[in-house]
């Protein structure tokens, strides 16, 4: 569903590609990548809400906030994607140009150790199926660090330098 915007001559219909906003107080970079994802800040000032659905903020009044969400004037194209290395199709991802991040596990995805295994998409994030039938947080998902290290390593540690290039940023994900 659009955004309909109106000034005093015209009305706008406007798509909302990338739902993100910046913490002014602690400096975080907040993104709401699905419609439920309601992320907040490191210092609890700012929140956001909506995905690509809506732009939901909520904030303390003596903290600022810095608005980056990006809109299109054309309805952007979602589509099926076939995973890497898989039989598995995502339904109706995020258009070319829409990524979060330098790398995505979609679009861009970066040369990383587990390049090689099989994706798979399961609870809400992207996955690296090993020879040895373990599975490890897709490092272009740009996890949560406690996802990365709390994930169940296979015994021969095939993900060891998987994450070392991957520099979490101080975005909220899930």
């Amino acid at each position: 569903m659009p955004e309909t915007t109106t000034d005093e001559t015209t009305e706008v219909e406007r798509y909302l590609i990338k739902n993100q906003a910046k913490c002014l107080k602690c400096g975080d970079v907040l993104v709401s990548r699905h419609r439920h994802d309601f992320v907040t800040c490191s210092c609890g000032a700012l929140s956001v809400d909506g995905g690509q659905s809506y732009a939901r903020r909520l904030f303390k009044e003596q903290s600022g906030w810095e608005e980056q969400s990006v809109y299109t004037a054309t309805r952007p194209v979602r589509g099926d994607h076939q995973l890497e290395h898989s039989d598995q199709i995502v339904h109706n991802t995020h258009p070319a140009g829409a990524c979060y991040g330098e790398h995505c596990t979609l679009h861009a995805l970066s040369d990383h150790v587990l390049r090689g295994c099989t994706q798979v998409w399961a609870g809400g994030l992207m996955w690296r199926k090993c020879e040895h039938d373990a599975y490890h947080p897709d490092p272009d998902e740009m996890p949560n660090p406690d996802v990365v290290d709390a994930h169940e390593c296979c015994e021969k540690k095939c993900c060891d330098g998987a994450y070392a290039e991957v520099a979490v940023p101080a975005v909220a994900s899930t």
